[in-house]
């Protein structure tokens, strides 16, 4: 088991190992609002617990209009946002955070990144998409738009855009590809060549060739 002591989930930040029940390994963690709670290793990793609980309170709660299917919609992108620049063991890390793209200072609380998205064009059916492919998440690089102009977005800026060498050491090209949030081309090549051509034959499939 990795250490994972000093390392921050959302909220919550690694103590000390707490205990194991049933083979499973539980931390303590120190959360920002300053409650103390033990966290299965497994839903600290894979982002399914970010808090003791507040976050949820303060969502569900103190904003009432989370309820509402548009509000609920936009606290997943940015919840996906996050979870793409800071949890290396996403799968679309590699793409994002892996290669330096970061969510700004703002934005690491969702209801400032809530009142920036209801202001600035958001609404059902729309995606977050960033101006600059290589720039940050944040106000002066962001923009929504339709599944289409995203794509044609990514081309623009990136021609090779979802090819990756796989990492340092390795000699392989990576492949990738997600539509509607869905991962429907993860591949892994012996050039950039055939991982551009991948990559190219995915989009054909999937309508989105620019």
């Amino acid at each position: 088991m990795n250490n994972l002591i000093g390392e921050k989930y959302g909220r919550l930040t690694v103590s000390k190992k707490s205990f194991s029940r049933n083979g499973k390994l539980y931390w303590l963690c120190q959360c920002d609002c300053g409650n103390e709670v033990h966290i299965q290793a497994y839903l600290l990793r894979k982002g399914k617990t970010k808090s003791c609980g507040c976050l949820r309170k303060e969502i569900h709660t103190i904003h009432g209009d989370s309820t509402r299917l548009e509000t609920a919609r936009l606290y997943s992108i940015w919840h996906s946002m996050k979870q793409r620049c800071n949890n290396q063991n996403n799968d679309s890390y590699h793409n994002y955070g892996g290669r330096g793209i970061k969510v700004c200072q703002e934005w690491q609380e969702y209801i400032p990144f809530r009142n920036w998205a209801l202001t600035n064009g958001y609404r059902d059916g729309l995606f977050l998409d960033r101006i600059d492919n290589d720039g940050d998440y944040c106000p002066e690089n962001c923009k929504f738009s339709t599944r289409h102009q995203q794509q044609a977005n990514m081309r623009t800026n990136n021609k090779t855009v979802g090819v990756h060498k796989f990492k340092s050491g390795d000699n392989r090209w990576l492949a990738h590809l997600e539509v509607d949030g869905a991962r429907v081309l993860h591949k892994y090549c012996k050039t950039e060549e055939e991982a551009i051509a991948a990559r190219k034959a995915a989009e054909k499939e999937y309508g989105i060739e620019i």
